[in-house]
């Protein structure tokens, strides 16, 4: 029997190719990432992950990855016992801009949009050194820590993921940028899947419970604002959803369900023109 069709009727006519074992593929390791994306807007996810349409970075994916890299360097000098502030310069930070924007393709506004994000970074980052919100002496438990669920130990498939800092007692740090302030309760919210994969990968590795979660918001306002959320470990209510979450993307996938999901995310969307072109045919 031939591997059926993905997006079958009503959206075959546009998409009349099998793409049966890109699927398979897509869904073989499980991440955030690719959660998000397919909970977010299945037709994403199809350009994104099953055609594989790569796209320039945006100017706040920039910004954001300019960051991350510097709170790596300072977080990896305070777990050596180095000078955390000497290995993050001004200077350290143009030399990382440099290697991050060079090494892909990415969409500026204009000729001033670089040095304007660049300076938004740069600012965000002084602040941070100026007024830490975690203690320059506390000796990290981990720094960038990559771990894996695999499939024989539970009826769960292949699950990855990136810890970005944890520190003392298992507390497990999230870093992110955002253009302005998230009520706690909304931020708890969206990156309730994200946090509780961290706590799943966190306690098959080290048998034991995480000691709670902290999300570190860098706020990239015309005054650069750092904003600290605390979190209760995951429930078995967080993991029951985990779970169906991920059941419900593999089913989705396999069944080719890559139907609209519009909405005001579409206006931000990296695949709008190519979503916008498809509709248009069916």
């Amino acid at each position: 029997m031939s591997p059926p069709l993905l997006l079958e009727s009503p959206n075959r006519k546009s998409f009349p190719i099998s793409l049966a074992p890109a699927a398979a593929e897509a869904t073989a390791v499980v991440s955030a990432s690719r959660l998000k994306c397919y909970m977010t807007c299945r037709r994403q996810f199809y350009f994104r992950y099953l055609l594989g349409l790569k796209k320039p970075a945006g100017a706040a994916l920039i910004v954001g990855q300019a960051l991350h890299r510097m709170l790596e360097i300072w977080n990896h000098a305070r777990w050596h016992g180095d000078n955390a502030s000497l290995a993050t310069t001004p200077e350290r930070f143009e030399e990382e801009w440099q290697t991050i924007v060079e090494a892909q393709p990415v969409a500026w506004k204009d000729d001033k949009d670089e040095p304007k994000q660049k300076a938004t970074a740069l600012r965000l980052w002084q602040a941070w050194l100026a007024n830490p919100p975690i203690p320059v002496d506390e000796v990290p438990e981990g720094v960038e820590v990559f771990l894996e669920h695999e499939e024989v130990l539970s009826d769960r498939p292949k699950i990855v993921g990136y810890l970005d800092l944890v520190r003392a007692g298992g507390l497990l740090v999230e870093f992110k940028t955002a253009a302005r302030s998230t009520p706690a309760d909304e931020l708890a919210h969206q990156h309730r899947l994200q946090l509780t994969i961290y706590a799943l990968l966190y306690r098959e590795s080290t048998w034991q419970q995480e000691k709670g979660f902290q999300v570190i918001q860098l706020i990239k306002t015309k005054e650069p604002k750092i904003e600290v959320f605390n979190f209760p470990p995951a429930s078995e209510k967080d993991f029951e959803e985990l779970d169906a979450t991920i059941s419900a993307f593999q089913q989705g996938v396999a069944n080719g369900d890559f139907s609209l999901s519009p909405g005001q995310h579409c206006s931000w969307c990296d695949y709008r023109t190519e979503c916008i072109a498809k509709v248009a045919t069916n």
